[in-house]
């Protein structure tokens, strides 16, 4: 499996890594620390899935995941993994067409090991049309005032 892990900070990233490791998950691990670049690394290679944080030094919050969706290949399953705890945060992305939300906090071996195996799987069985409607949802939500 190929992941690309969109995280700018170093800690963070080393305890993603050692989790992804534990849960006994066979992928070969990118990182981006900004998601422009995590972006273009998109363009370059073939990701299964995308671990994608929230707080990066060119945007934070929702407006990061939905930034991501709207430029993002409909070939990619995305996991928010975020220190925002906030049920109003994970239920904006959902609805944008996130596939799952996982904090920080939660992070565990089996944790994180469901949560990249429930977003392929929903992004296999919904994939286009799921994408399609998070572009929607995205753009409505910009339309509506949302950052």
């Amino acid at each position: 499996m190929e992941l690309l892990v969109i995280e700018d900070e170093d800690l963070s990233f080393r305890f993603i890594s050692a989790i992804l490791k534990e849960s006994g998950i066979n992928a070969s691990i990118t990182r981006s620390g900004r998601l422009d670049a995590g972006l273009s690394q998109l363009s370059l290679k073939k990701f299964d899935c995308v671990l994608l944080d929230l707080n990066l030094p060119n945007g934070t919050g929702v407006a990061v995941a939905e930034r991501f969706l709207k430029h993002r290949p409909e070939t990619v399953a995305v996991v928010v993994v975020t220190g925002d705890e906030s049920r109003e945060t994970e239920m904006a992305a959902l609805r944008l067409g996130i596939q799952e939300y996982l904090p920080k906090s939660c992070l565990r071996p089996g944790t994180i090991r469901r949560a990249i195996e429930n977003a392929t799987a929903r992004h296999e069985a919904l994939g286009p049309l799921v994408v399609s409607q998070g572009r929607i949802l995205a753009d409505n939500f910009k339309d509506r005032g949302g950052k």
